[in-house]
């Protein structure tokens, strides 16, 4: 998973979600989950949301558009974070819309735990730090939940594995693992040969990692490993300048 930084729609798909969401709030009796899944799609077909909402959203995923929780295949859909079957006062809300894959979406459906006060226990990309709940194991491209100081397993990391089973699925592993390779030859290679710019050493990395692992490296557990460890005693000034860049 990826940290992801929600931007702003255009003014005309903002007011058009507005609207709609007012329409539901304003039902009484309120709609059945069949009645706001018909009005979802017809909102989902418009001109408005297809390159409102659906634009602003793979931009946000990035040059490929990749999946905004298992990161390895193309998005395909609008994910109702908070379900809006149960959530109906979502059901239109920007901040509750990602942009994931089939078969992430398949798996997930209507998933969605919580803790007290109805907190959820999904990671949510666009606010949540994936690294502050998951740990990445870079011997063998797994992951999961964090350990806590107190021996237990970080709730939300748990809750998002269980949940979004892809994220554990082979195929996305070994492409993680793949990404995680590709950063450790790009800051070798910077110690090899200390680049003339740091934008560029920027550049390539971002090059290489569709999976949200430089922020790993830079920020979380990866630090600590080798050669990202050597990179930050060696190098400071361009280490501080990559982790600037992760920072969001």
């Amino acid at each position: 998973m990826r940290w992801i930084r929600r931007v702003e729609l255009p003014t005309r798909a903002s007011s058009y979600l507005a609207r709609k969401q007012a329409e539901v709030d304003a039902q009484s009796p309120p709609l059945t989950p069949p009645q706001l899944d018909r009005k979802w799609k017809g909102a989902r077909s418009t001109k408005t949301v297809r390159d409102g909402v659906v634009r602003v959203l793979k931009g946000m995923a990035g040059p490929r558009a990749r999946c905004m929780y298992c990161s390895d295949s193309r998005g395909a859909t609008i994910e109702h974070f908070r379900p809006k079957s149960s959530y109906p006062e979502h059901a239109f809300r920007w901040p509750n819309f990602l942009w994931i894959c089939g078969d992430c979406n398949t798996h997930k459906n209507a998933q969605f735990p919580v803790g007290a006060a109805g907190a959820a226990l999904i990671i949510d990309p666009t606010l949540d730090d994936p690294w502050e709940h998951l740990f990445f194991d870079s011997s063998t491209g797994e992951i999961t939940a964090c350990y806590l100081a107190d021996g237990s397993r970080d709730e939300k990391g748990k809750h998002t594995i269980q949940a979004i089973s892809p994220l554990r699925d082979q195929a996305v592993t070994e492409g993680r693992l793949r990404a995680w390779r590709n950063i450790v030859r790009v800051v070798e290679g910077a110690l090899e040969s200390p680049p003339e710019s740091v934008v560029a050493l920027i550049d390539a990395i971002g090059d290489v990692d569709g999976y949200g692992l430089a922020r790993w490296s830079f920020h979380c557990g990866g630090r600590d490993e080798q050669p990202f460890r050597r990179f930050r005693e060696e190098q400071p000034d361009a280490w501080e300048a990559v982790a600037r860049s992760l920072a969001g």
